[in-house]
């Protein structure tokens, strides 16, 4: 397929699931985020689609349901590279034109979508057929109940005909609980197969990261933070980096202060307070960009999206967790021959945080800067300023 073509080898996980689901068994797959899982249900949906010779009259061919918006975005970029299949795609998510998409329903293959957006579709939209759903999709189910979407995906599997006549893929980061549970309502008995490539300490949260990862953590006092920040970014201008921030102020802050520096890279700032429009448009550009690139943002990344060649995840505030420190170095070192860096920014009364981190297995050293060589940003900016004001 020409959409595999930047492809060179299978993921553990594809290996073991993609044998069970091209034959048409249901799959329960319990694997870490950026193990490959996409192309597990895209693989075995696009091959349907040809084999079955989908047309618009069969109606909905395969539906998608993943926990946030970004992520909904990934998968049907994703699907959009395999532009040989003549399918149609659609992507569904609250903030959008609801009138608008239940107009084009009648027409669409494949949908991708949240919850509460897929369950409104399925519940008011006439036009949108489902009698001859081949596949039923659920990605990230663990942050499904996190996110208390578990009402919705019961109900959406209620109002969807029977899920013996359908392939069912579930996927998650574990399978604990009221996960465990959802599978039973998902999938078809008897002819399900579970597969696993849960690894280390915790389930399998270190497993994202690997062994493909350097950790570094450097102590630095708060003043000095945007300093070594600078000092870093100039260091790595050439690469594709993600920064780490706590709140919104802190990203839009840095972002025009950068900016008005000129560091030598093409920056880009997501923040929950941005429209979703321009969102998808910054996260679309970022994705495209091989290097020479920075995006500063808050959690609104931190798991599940996959952005090709990071270079370096920098923490500029100590994580709430361990849990989110993996989750966010895991946006770099992705791919079979990928490396990467994740520098931890932490203040003294912080330094604890490293114990934590490496209860996890994780081998993470201390990065030490040259601080008294750092030159301020605060200085720079007060040159700059003073300079556009002469020139005014």
């Amino acid at each position: 397929m020409k959409g595999l073509s930047n492809y060179k080898y299978m993921t553990p996980v594809q290996s073991m699931s993609l044998p069970y689901s091209l034959k048409g068994f249901d799959i329960i797959c319990e694997a870490p985020t950026g193990s490959g899982k996409t192309l597990c249900f895209i693989i075995p949906i696009l091959d349907q689609s040809y084999l079955k010779q989908w047309i618009k009259l069969d109606g909905l061919f395969a539906l998608i349901i993943t926990p946030t918006r970004e992520l909904a975005f990934q998968i049907f970029s994703s699907f959009k590279q395999f532009t040989c299949f003549e399918i149609s795609l659609m992507l569904a998510f609250g903030g959008k034109r609801s009138k608008y998409e239940n107009t084009v329903l009648s027409s669409i293959g494949i949908l991708v979508g949240t919850p509460g957006r897929v369950l409104y579709h399925l519940e008011n939209c006439v036009n949108l057929c489902t009698d001859n759903l081949a596949f039923l999709v659920c990605d990230e189910a663990d942050k499904m109940i996190e996110y208390s979407f578990i009402d919705n995906i019961k109900n959406i599997v209620n109002v969807l005909p029977d899920k013996s006549r359908r392939q069912n893929l579930f996927f998650s980061a574990t399978m604990r609980g009221s996960v465990s549970a959802l599978t039973k309502i998902f999938c078809r008995e008897g002819a399900t197969k579970s597969i696993s490539v849960a690894a280390l300490k915790d389930s399998n949260d270190t497993n994202e990261l690997g062994s493909k990862i350097k950790h570094y953590y450097c102590v630095v006092g708060l003043q000095d933070k945007i300093n070594l920040l600078y000092s870093l970014l100039t260091k790595y201008s050439t690469n594709k980096i993600i920064v780490f921030f706590t709140t919104i102020k802190q990203v839009r802050f840095v972002f025009e202060a950068f900016s008005k520096l000129k560091i030598g890279s093409r920056l880009y700032h997501i923040h929950g307070n941005q429209s979703q429009t321009t969102r998808i448009e910054i996260f679309e550009d970022f994705k495209n960009k091989p290097n020479t690139t920075v995006l500063f943002t808050t959690d609104l990344i931190g798991r599940g999206i996959d952005f090709p060649a990071v270079d370096n995840v920098i923490h500029y505030d100590c994580p709430e967790n361990v849990k989110t420190y993996i989750h966010r170095s895991g946006r770099t070192g992705r791919g079979c021959d990928a490396t990467g860096i994740s520098y931890l920014f932490l203040l003294e009364s912080e330094m604890r945080f490293v114990d934590y981190i490496k209860e996890y297995q994780i081998n993470i050293q201390k990065y030490y800067p040259k601080l008294k060589q750092l030159s301020g940003v605060a200085s720079k900016l007060r040159a700059l300023q003073a300079h556009n004001n002469e020139t005014s």
